[in-house]
């Protein structure tokens, strides 16, 4: 059984993973079947954490975690090499390689935001050597 492909911004494993708890048989035996993952070395510890998790609580599930970078992995999903694609941003929709690959393929998506990052740059005010940093 495969899940539905899935592609994001951060932690879109968190998606797979509830989409695959979801998918119980009538019968409530666990997920089965190899889910594969690829994207942002971001989330690279936090995608391995949730396969692992939910590893445990579906043994007969195979969770196969790569970390080839955001475009890496949507490139590799709009191949349909992967069932989720963990990103650090939105789907390219002019990139050959991204949107339109996806469409050309045939992978249907559902994109979402799960959360945000970002970057602080901080400079101690007793730094002597950074002298073209200012708060303007």
């Amino acid at each position: 059984m495969r899940l539905r492909r899935t592609a994001g911004v951060l932690a879109t494993v968190v998606a797979g993973t509830a989409v695959a708890a979801g998918t119980v048989g009538a019968s409530g035996d666990a997920f089965s079947g190899t889910i594969t993952v690829d994207g942002s070395s971001t989330l690279g510890p936090y995608v391995t954490a949730a396969a692992e998790r939910f590893g445990k609580k579906n043994p007969k599930a195979r969770v196969t975690v790569g970390i080839s970078g955001t475009g890496g992995g949507f490139t590799r999903f709009c191949k349909g090499e992967t069932d989720i694609s963990n990103a650090s941003r939105k789907i390219n929709q002019t990139s050959a390689s991204e949107a339109p690959a996806c469409k050309a393929n045939g992978i249907p998506y559902i994109a979402f935001a799960t959360a945000n990052d970002g970057i602080s740059v901080v400079v101690n005010q007793q730094n002597t050597w950074a002298t073209c940093l200012t708060m303007a």
